[in-house]
Order: C-alpha cells, then sequence, then structure tokens
C-alpha cells in the first residue's frame, strides 16, 4: 500500500492552524488506497512521526516520547527515523500532501525540499508557493497577467513616501497568512503603530490602498486529470473593518454560501481563479480571497496551503474530502512522473576540455 506522508506545523506563527488541517486531512486520506504517514514539525524545526500524531488532542501536550524523530534526505524518497545519531528507513513515500502554513513550508521551501528527495507533492511547487506567499511578489504577477489589484507599495521606512500614497491603509507583513499582524492606519501615527506591529513578523512589509464599504469573497481550485474544478464563491462575515484571525478560527465568523453576489460577478471570480491557479501551474487545492465593492473586485490574497485545505467550499462531507484527496494525490504522482520522464542528460565535452570555449583557463 503507498505511504502517503502528510506534512504539518511548521516555524511560522500560523502552525496552530496547520496541525488542524494536517490532522484531519491525514485521518481523511482513503485507506483502502493509501496509508496515510502523519509528519509533524516542530517550531525548533524538528520532525516527528507516529500513530499519536493521528489524535489533535495529542499537541495539546506534545510528548515526543511518544513520537519517532525523522527526517529526509536529499536524492532518496525514504524517510528515516532518527536514533542516537544514527539513521534507519522507517519507510519509502509514495507522494506528500503538504498541509504547512506560512514561512519554512507554505513558501515553496518544503516543496524544494520534496522535489530534491524524489516524492511527488500535492501543493504548489517552489515557483507557485513562493510567488503566492510573497505579497509583494503576487502584485507584480497580478499586473503580468492584467488582473485587478489594489495600489500598494513595499514600505522603505520613508513615512513621507506613505503620505504621498495617501491614508488609508492596509499594512501587511508581505509573507504571513491569517489576518496575523496586518491592520488599519488613517494616519502617520496609526501607520507607525502599524508598521511596528507588522515588522515583529516580517522584515518585508507591504502597504496597500484601504478600502471601505467592501465585502471579502473567497474561491477556490483544485486540478483533477484534465479538468480544473473550480468552487462556488462564499462570504465570510465579520463585524470587523478586517477579516481577523479570531474571525477565521475561534470565533467562527459566518459564511455566506454562496456568496450574495451578482452571478455574473461570482462567475468572473470564478474565472480569475482559473487563470490564476492554471497560469502559476498548481497543484492541490489553492484558495484566492477577493475584495469586492459594488461591482468592482480586487485580488487581495492567493493561498497555497489554506487553512482545512478549503474542502469546505467543495464538499460537506468527509467522504467528499476522501475523494478530493484520492484526486490529489494521483494526480502530484503523474505530473511528477511526466516531469522524470523529460531527458536530465545532455552530451558534453565541457569537462574534457578543461573549460568552456571562451573561458579563462587556470594554470
Amino acid at each position: 500500500m503507498k505511504k502517503i506522508m502528510v506534512i504539518f506545523g511548521g516555524t511560522a506563527p500560523e502552525r496552530d492552524v496547520s496541525v488542524i488541517t494536517g490532522v484531519f486531512a491525514a485521518n481523511a486520506l482513503d485507506k483502502t488506497r493509501y496509508e496515510a504517514v502523519p509528519v509533524f514539525i516542530r517550531s525548533e524545526r524538528e520532525w516527528f512521526a507516529g500513530g499519536a500524531l493521528f489524535d489533535l488532542s495529542f499537541y495539546k501536550n506534545f510528548d515526543e516520547k511518544k513520537a519517532e524523530h525523522v527526517c529526509l534526505l536529499p536524492g532518496d524518497h525514504t524517510l528515516y527515523r532518527v536514533k542516537k545519531g544514527k539513521l534507519k528507513p522507517l519507510c519509502a513515500v509514495a507522494a506528500a500532501i503538504n498541509c504547512t502554513h506560512g514561512a519554512g513550508g507554505e513558501d515553496g521551501t518544503l516543496s524544494g525540499l520534496l522535489s530534491l528527495s524524489g516524492i511527488p507533492v500535492v501543493g504548489g511547487d517552489t515557483l507557485s508557493s513562493s510567488v503566492a506567499m510573497d505579497k509583494v511578489t503576487t502584485k507584480l504577477f497580478l499586473k503580468g497577467l492584467k488582473l485587478p489589484a489594489l495600489p500598494a507599495f513595499l514600505w522603505r521606512g520613508d513615512y513621507e513616501e506613505a503620505e504621498a500614497f495617501g491614508y488609508p491603509v492596509i499594512v501587511k507583513p508581505a509573507r504571513l497568512g491569517s489576518s496575523i499582524g496586518i491592520s488599519r492606519a488613517e494616519n502617520r501615527e496609526a501607520l507607525f503603530r502599524a508598521v511596528s506591529l507588522a515588522e515583529k513578523y516580517d522584515d518585508k512589509i507591504l502597504i496597500e490602498r484601504a478600502l471601505d464599504g467592501f465585502h471579502e469573497v473567497n474561491c477556490a481550485c483544485y486540478r483533477a486529470g484534465e479538468t480544473t474544478v473550480v468552487s462556488e464563491c462564499e462570504m465570510p462575515v465579520t463585524p470587523h473593518a478586517l477579516l481577523t484571525f479570531a474571525d477565521k478560527y475561534t470565533d467562527g465568523a459566518e459564511r455566506l454560501f454562496p456568496a450574495p453576489i451578482d452571478p455574473a460577478l461570482a462567475e468572473k471570480i470564478r474565472e480569475m481563479t482559473k487563470t490564476l491557479y492554471e497560469s502559476l501551474e498548481f497543484t492541490g487545492i489553492v484558495r484566492v480571497d477577493y475584495l469586492v465593492k459594488g461591482k468592482r473586485v480586487w485580488v487581495n490574497e492567493i493561498n497555497a496551503i489554506p487553512g482545512s485545505l478549503a474542502y469546505y467550499l467543495f464538499t460537506d462531507t468527509v467522504s467528499g474530502f476522501t475523494k478530493i484527496l484520492t484526486a490529489l494525490v494521483e494526480e502530484a504522482r503523474e505530473a511528477y512522473n511526466r516531469r522524470a520522464n523529460l531527458l536530465k542528460k545532455f552530451p558534453s565535452k565541457i569537462l574534457e576540455l578543461n573549460g568552456a570555449k571562451g573561458g579563462k583557463r587556470l594554470k
């Protein structure tokens, strides 16, 4: 039976949300086709595996004595136990589902490691993940696709630049999600406080035009075989000026599904989501968050690894999520095999010539 590694946790402030996502995915995998191997990354960057990791309550008081310290090696799709400084094979990994949120996982670094180890991954590759994670880079990508985004600039510590840009603004850590470290500023004093908060989480800050009287609308997408599956739109409702971390994960903000917006606007958002997904060549489920005011819409963020993998936008049952995970795993494996068959060698005599033509030879 194929061993599917489900990776979650990590070093980012969003790791608790990631644990919920990963444990849910590990338990939802089709047990007739796969054996889930949950792998938890602690904030200290240590990796752990073991049967106890299937139980969400285990993480309330994590006991590493009840788990196994594990690791991967470049060029080897084996997951290894680490014991007393020695490595012992635990299992061969057929594919991995990336359920990490934030830096060190969602930003493409984990995808790069899995690629070096020869493991197909459900989740964006290094390029798509890094573009989605960095809000400044996302803006550049959206501009290239001629998709609407609010005006913004990279914070360089220049308050005069901010005042020339104009208030109010939204201040965001460029490489963080889950509404952490985000705040609104109406004047210079508020901007100082907002930047001070954001800088606690990231050294790259985005300053963005603030909207009033808008709604957030979310739409998700995944690929199954030759089909790009796009969800209906949803609208989270919050009493706050911005959708907060508590709204998303603890207070349970109301979510209107499908979103009560004009059908033509909803279809436009779905088409934009599909365009973003296919242009960045994502795998796995991606959720795109939009800002809507009247009949206008702007792309807000691209979530390469959304909370709970945004399964709820496609199905309201665990069995439905299980079928989606199966499609994602098989799509990742097929994509990996297609790339594996590409030529990796090219006839060359450069090394025989002790250097390329035109290069200066060392003596």
